[in-house]
């Protein structure tokens, strides 16, 4: 989750599930990443370049305008009401009528600040039209994941105001395939993949292995940070694949898998994934 909360979400924090930490380019605890007794494992989370797509449409009851996706901004359509938040330098109560699509006409405020005023203020959506310059509608170069953030021309802008208090959506034209590009995201939803494909590749070459045995194996591998031993914020580590690997390689010539004593199922999860002993005596 990313809440930056001491919490459980579920399925993650389920003892059969491994619950995946955010962590930044350099390695440091993700801010918004939730942390539990239940989180076993770390990995990027941060500015994480990523396959998407690109809104193409605002749609009225009646009409259809094009639009230009601020890059980074969430890809999923977005319906609700329209909200008039004026200059955005401040919360508009969007959230008041089930969370609303802020309309926002931007002066000298900065961008990504308008929109934080937006989503502090309940908004699930951002309509931005350039009050100085309308022209200025190419996406900017910083991530905004949390909702859909859309750029409209001034005269469309105008139009929009025709609207405010009525229902609209984000999306595609009908007519229209999705654009196919890449943006910039962030959240567990990114560190999630890359533990799933550092298990996939563990596995790939210990195929007698066990389920259990490879989520211990990327455990007892994982980089410790920051306090010794697994914590709430880290679990464990960042995984490290490769460790992963050499740590299997070396137990397979003594201890098969299905032989030993690690990489059994245990109950708990998280930090009771491995015995405090294992640690101590296995950690390559």
């Amino acid at each position: 989750g990313n809440r930056g909360a001491l919490m459980h979400e579920y399925p993650a924090s389920h003892p059969d599930v491994i619950s995946v930490a955010a962590v930044t380019e350099s390695g440091k605890f993700w801010e918004r990443s939730n942390f539990s007794d239940q989180v076993e494992i770390a990995a990027p989370g941060h500015a994480i370049l990523s396959t998407t797509t690109t809104l193409t449409a605002v749609h009225t009851s009646d009409f259809s305008w094009p639009v230009v996706q601020v890059a980074g901004s969430r890809s999923r359509g977005q319906r609700g009401t329209l909200i008039d938040c004026g200059l955005g330098d401040q919360a508009c109560n969007a959230g008041l009528l089930g969370g609303g699509i802020c309309l926002m006409a931007r002066d000298q405020l900065h961008l990504k600040q308008m929109v934080k005023n937006c989503v502090s203020g309940g908004g699930k959506g951002a309509i931005v039209f350039d009050a100085v310059d309308p022209t200025a509608d190419s996406p900017m170069p910083w991530v905004i994941n949390d909702l859909p953030v859309i750029l409209v021309s001034k005269e469309v802008g105008a139009d929009l105001k025709l609207y405010v208090g009525s229902r609209v959506s984000i999306g595609y034209h009908e007519s229209d395939e999705p654009e196919h590009t890449y943006a910039y995201f962030e959240g567990t939803s990114m560190a999630v993949p890359h533990v799933v494909s550092a298990a996939a590749l563990v596995w790939s070459h210990f195929p007698e292995c066990s389920n259990h045995e490879i989520r211990y194996a990327l455990a007892i591998s994982a980089a410790d940070q920051e306090n010794p031993g697994c914590d709430v914020d880290y679990g464990y580590g960042i995984v490290k694949a490769k460790d992963a690997y050499d740590w299997l390689s070396k137990q397979v010539l003594t201890q098969p898998c299905g032989s030993g004593t690690w990489g059994q199922p245990r109950q708990g999860g998280g930090c009771k994934t491995v015995a405090i002993d294992a640690v101590d005596e296995e950690t390559i």
